[in-house]
């Protein structure tokens, strides 16, 4: 008997350190979910304050930084006599920080920053002050760069109310198109990082820029197709994959006067085997600048096995325009776990089985 209950003492602990290594090896998530926190930014401004031309401080915020080339201006923009412009956000309460993504609004004759700075507000701090009880900053690309889309780790996870973007061009005519900030992810890493690329796509008509317009990690040209190409009642975009796991994508429409909107409303459909499934109807949203927000990150759950995603959108939708889409990504952001640590669950799992079963 004592042998036997040797034998079970040791097959018990061997089960313990099996689940705790199983749980020592598990990726720890961060966060299983894209959020982009300048949704719910509540205040907008500029350090120092300057005159704008064209364009607001609240303009960081609302996914138009291309609509100025036709329409009105949205995001900040000085068109003479300063070489920097510094827009910054700030949330009433405090938001954990990790990646921010920044985009130039390019002008028609193009242009880039030589430098970019990332400040987060200190706690408690003033958007007046400067370092210690104001801004402090976490990132610096340093001089003598060419950005005009910049996503960038800032090496820590920072909990702040406020974050502001500081960009340098060695010509006037400075501006920034919009600034997304994410709480960090669970597979680490940014979001261009955690994309994942499609194997092919196809498109409905093509008016302007090629369907491989919206899948080239390049937000200044787009897949645009106008009602009168369209060879479908539907705008739609496929993305093509091979057995992908995925869990988040994004949108990102342009306004483009009477050539391009922003629909309504959207739909998202997978094929993870057994043909396209809906995931869901999506509407747009308004910005905190009263402007029709243009990029959206949705969040789709975990979903493995995925061959295809589409979009769709009724041409109804559009307001008799045709569709402008300047990118659409796929992600997974959450850790997929190790084979092995898969294979020591398991074992675990069979091993307690195993001894509930001979006691």
């Amino acid at each position: 008997m004592n042998s036997i209950c040797s034998v079970r003492k040791h097959v018990r602990n061997f089960v313990c350190l099996v689940a705790a290594l199983a749980a020592a090896t598990l990726p720890q998530t961060a966060s299983a979910v894209v959020i982009n926190l300048n949704d719910t930014a509540t205040g907008f401004g500029l350090t120092p304050v300057i005159g704008l031309n064209q364009g607001s401080a609240a303009g960081i915020a609302d996914g138009t930084m291309y609509s100025w080339v036709i329409t009105i201006a949205a995001s900040p923009r000085n068109w003479s006599g300063a070489t920097n412009i510094q827009p910054w956000m700030t949330w009433p309460s405090d938001q954990q920080i990790r990646t921010v993504r920044v985009w130039e609004d390019r002008d028609a004759g193009g242009g880039s920053y030589d430098r970019l700075r990332i400040d987060r507000l200190d706690a408690g701090g003033s958007t007046a002050v400067e370092g210690a009880g104001g801004w402090l900053n976490v990132y610096d690309s340093g001089t003598g760069q060419a950005i005009q889309f910049s996503d960038v780790d800032l090496g820590a996870t920072y909990t702040t109310r406020g974050l502001r973007v500081r960009v340098d061009k060695t010509t006037t005519d400075v501006n920034v198109g919009e600034v997304a900030v994410f709480a960090p992810f669970g597979a680490g890493g940014t979001l261009t990082s955690l994309r994942v690329f499609p194997t092919s796509f196809a498109a409905s008509g093509v008016e302007y820029g090629g369907v491989a317009g919206a899948n080239n990690v390049n937000w200044f040209d787009r897949w645009q197709v106008g009602a009168t190409v369209n060879p479908d009642p539907d705008f739609w975009y496929d993305m093509f994959f091979a057995n992908a796991k995925l869990d988040a994508v994004s949108l990102t429409f342009a306004q483009q006067g009477v050539h391009g909107a922003v629909p309504t409303s959207w739909e998202l459909l997978a094929d993870t085997g057994s043909g396209l499934t809906s995931l869901g109807t999506f509407s747009r949203t308004t910005a905190q600048n009263g402007q029709i927000d243009g990029v959206y990150y949705i969040n789709i759950g975990s979903l493995s096995g995925v061959n295809q995603i589409r979009l769709r959108v009724p041409e109804a939708n559009t307001g008799g325009n045709g569709l402008a889409l300047m990118e659409f990504e796929a992600f997974q952001t959450e850790p997929i776990p190790e084979p092995g640590t898969v294979g020591l669950l398991a074992l675990g799992a069979g091993l307690a089985l195993f001894l509930r079963r001979r006691t």
